[in-house]
């Protein structure tokens, strides 16, 4: 995973009085999108509360002031920027002698760079550094101690949306399987934005407290999540699963448990199932759905027998 670094060349009382709550709660934005995608600390040359955001306050000023930030910002601010390492000692270990970016010396943009990390620098909004990547001009020592020149770049953000153009630095892992219906049913709405499901499945889910079952129901349903999400009002075909998906029979179709009642008022026959074990479990669904990229999960449990 890629590491993040501060650019300290941002906070050089370049932002707006008038801004400074707003560029507070970007950069908050920005450290939230990077949690999610597993960093949770900013490197930097000292501590947060010693850059200048204005010219007239240190940081350490403005987490005083409840009007720039509340204390859930001020946190989060903190923390991001508790374990920075001492990047000047990294910049000396790669026999860098100076790094300059549009003629100014600069720290956390060369560790950022492609010559050290391969990672992102991370500048305040409205502070100037708005472009995608930065040209750093670098001395260094060659092998015999003598002067070269090295040219390189710095990927760098500022808002969520500039961190979004650099996602390929950071993939979103994976979530973790739960290991019970209830925990499943907790995270439905992260997990499956295309599925919905009839309230009958949701009770019958939180009575499952098998972690094999539930391991595979939350393999099928992430598979009946892609499909649902590549169907664009197309009709879907059992080879779109990556698992057996079979119908039942015309006469099983009129079986109650099938022709579900959803939170819409709208009745589906949720004849197509999946499949998983232990025993015989089935995973019931509907993908009779228009236009709508959405399948109808109508009943999740043991086969029903009649």
């Amino acid at each position: 995973m890629s590491k993040v670094y501060f650019n300290e060349l941002s906070a050089s009382g370049q932002v707006q009085e008038s801004h400074v709550a707003v560029v507070v709660k970007t950069l908050v934005s920005c450290l939230n999108w990077l949690k999610k995608r597993g960093v949770h600390t900013i490197g930097s040359d000292k501590s947060i509360g010693d850059y200048q955001v204005i010219q007239t306050s240190m940081m350490s000023q403005l987490f005083e002031d409840s009007s720039v930030m509340d204390d859930d910002q001020k946190c989060l601010l903190l923390s991001a920027f508790s374990a920075s390492e001492d990047l000047r000692n990294v910049i000396e270990d790669h026999w860098i002698v100076e790094a300059k970016v549009d003629g100014v010396e600069t720290v956390g943009l060369i560790v950022a760079s492609d010559l050290i990390n391969n990672g992102l620098a991370l500048s305040l909004d409205d502070s100037g550094w708005d472009r995608s990547q930065y040209s750093l001009q670098v001395t260094a020592l060659d092998e015999n101690a003598e002067q070269i020149s090295i040219a390189t770049r710095a990927r760098n953000a500022y808002n969520e949306e500039s961190l979004a153009e650099h996602g390929d630095l950071f993939p979103v892992p994976l979530p973790m399987a739960p290991k019970s219906g209830k925990q499943l049913c907790r995270q439905l709405e992260e997990f499956y934005p295309n599925l919905i499901f009839a309230d009958g499945a949701l009770k019958s889910l939180k009575r499952i407290n098998s972690a094999d079952a539930i391991s595979q129901i939350y393999e099928r349903l992430n598979d009946l999540n892609d499909v649902a999400a590549s169907l664009r009002g197309m009709p879907f075909a059992p080879s779109m699963f990556s698992t057996k998906a079979t119908p039942e029979s015309e006469t099983r179709e009129q079986l109650p448990e099938l022709n579900v009642t959803f939170t819409d008022g709208v009745v589906r026959l949720c004849s197509w199932h999946l499949r998983y074990t232990p025993d015989a479990g089935r995973i019931h669904f509907s993908a009779d759905n228009g236009d709508d990229n959405t399948i109808y999960i109508g009943y999740i449990g043991q086969k029903i027998n009649r």
